[in-house]
């Protein structure tokens, strides 16, 4: 019940052009409230995909704005045609978001936990020695 009610609240404040640091601080206090919930919530969101996306949620934080610079320069380069398009309008936002989801997995997989595993057996080798 209670994250149902800090979820509308977070809904409204995103409405309301909030200030950003005070979302963060919002959506940090609502993971730490559904992180232990055995409720409707709780059960969707430890599902494979939700948290599959929270393990690449660095990349996908590293990799947005590179993919959306790149979607929208090459929207403009495309000419004024496709924005009158509203197949377009709605297509723009889906394709970043499947790219960024796929080159975000990508990223995850070959860089980010390659670099994790090679810091943590660094560390533990020169711990031990």
């Amino acid at each position: 019940m209670v994250q149902t009610i800090f979820c509308a609240v977070l809904l409204a404040m995103l409405h309301f052009n909030t200030p950003d640091f005070l979302i963060v601080v919002m959506f940090a206090v609502f993971i730490i409230l559904v992180r232990n919930d055995s409720g409707p919530l709780g059960r969707l969101l430890s599902l494979p995909l939700p948290h599959y996306l929270g393990l690449i949620s660095y990349s996908i934080y590293l990799n947005h704005a590179v993919v959306q610079l790149i979607i929208s320069r090459t929207e403009r380069s495309l000419g004024a045609d496709i924005y009158e398009s509203s197949v377009w309008t709605m297509a723009s936002p889906a394709l970043m978001f499947v790219v960024t989801i796929l080159l975000s997995t990508i990223t995850y997989e070959f860089i980010e936990k390659p670099s994790r595993k090679l810091v943590r057996d660094y560390w533990i080798t020169r711990k031990t020695a």
